[in-house]
């Protein structure tokens, strides 16, 4: 019995010690764990994030890795509606490879479809019909239009233009799918071969507008489906929306009181460009990113405006 009662007194003892060792230190010990932890941690230097790309499903986004269009390519800070900031941006997006060749190609994509519309207008006036009746023209009568007609689509285009100067981000997508509706428009064109309204309103010849237009070219309304498309494009931004979206309207009526088109031309264009819109959207998914990046970081968007598509594509 004696070994185990020895055993126990042992281990006692050191316990006993190693507890004092723990809580009696000396000065030199305190103080050297003191300024351990007075230490300060070392700072890790950080690397600088990368610019990421837009990428996105067409051609434009597959090339990330050889030039294609980057956040740091035109930059968001170079924005606003001063003619300084404009000129920076300008500066930034023309100093981009991919930019410069998604423009041009936007550029060749137009110029293709303007010939296409050519076409299709003359072999549709050539085998144009006989008039039909409408049961809204034949209760509407015919006022001259020449001033909204002709004038009003030349003040839509140099609005455009206007945009397009003031943010260059733009550009490329609004080329391509003004280039789409276009084409679109000339492949109904060619498969509709109506003849001129009963009653339509003579515009005068020495106008340039009544050159550039054609008899048969009556499916469906350009006058009224581009401003609705480029409302569809700029729809974030409030004031764009509904500037566009009014003359959308006003071409509408326009066209109708004068008997220029049918009124399943005028009310079918709406849902068609919005169809191609849609489309636009999904050929052109870099150009798009980029057109909504600069209108969401712009200085002249509302704040007001919605956050997001419109609201039947969410």
């Amino acid at each position: 019995m004696e070994a185990p009662d020895a055993l126990r007194k042992s281990r006692a003892v050191a316990f006993a010690v190693g507890w004092r060792m723990r809580t009696d230190r000396t000065p030199a010990a305190s103080a050297q764990s003191g300024a351990c932890a007075a230490r300060p941690r070392a700072r890790t230097r950080r690397k600088p994030a990368r610019a990421t790309s837009v990428r996105g499903r067409g051609r434009l986004g597959r090339r990330a890795g050889r030039g294609a269009v980057t956040a740091s390519a035109c930059p968001a800070d170079a924005r606003g509606p001063h003619l300084g900031a404009s000129l920076a941006e300008h500066g930034a997006c023309w100093s981009d490879r991919a930019f410069r060749r998604s423009v041009l190609q936007g550029v060749l994509l137009l110029i293709a479809g303007l010939v296409v519309n050519y076409v299709a207008g003359t072999y549709a006036s050539l085998h144009a019909g006989r008039a039909v009746r409408d049961v809204l023209l034949d209760r509407l009568p015919t006022l001259p239009v020449d001033i909204v007609f002709v004038d009003g689509a030349f003040l839509l285009w140099a609005f455009v233009l206007a945009i397009l100067l003031t943010a260059p981000r733009t550009v490329p997508f609004v080329l391509k799918s003004v280039s789409l509706f276009i084409v679109i428009r000339s492949f109904f064109v060619v498969l509709t071969h109506l003849g001129p309204p009963m009653d339509e309103a003579v515009l005068d010849p020495n106008r340039i507008m009544d050159k550039l237009t054609f008899a048969g070219d009556l499916f469906f309304s350009g006058h009224t489906g581009f401003p609705f498309l480029l409302s569809l494009i700029f729809w974030e931004n409030r004031t764009l929306r509904y500037i566009l979206l009014g003359a959308a309207g006003i071409f509408a009526v326009a066209v109708l009181f004068g008997h220029l088109h049918y009124s399943i031309d005028v009310f079918a264009a709406f849902f068609i460009t919005d169809s191609l819109f849609r489309i636009a959207q999904r050929m052109f998914p870099a150009e798009y990113q980029m057109l909504r990046r600069r209108i969401v970081s712009g200085r002249t968007r509302n704040r007001g405006a919605p956050a997001g598509p419109p609201a039947w594509e969410q």
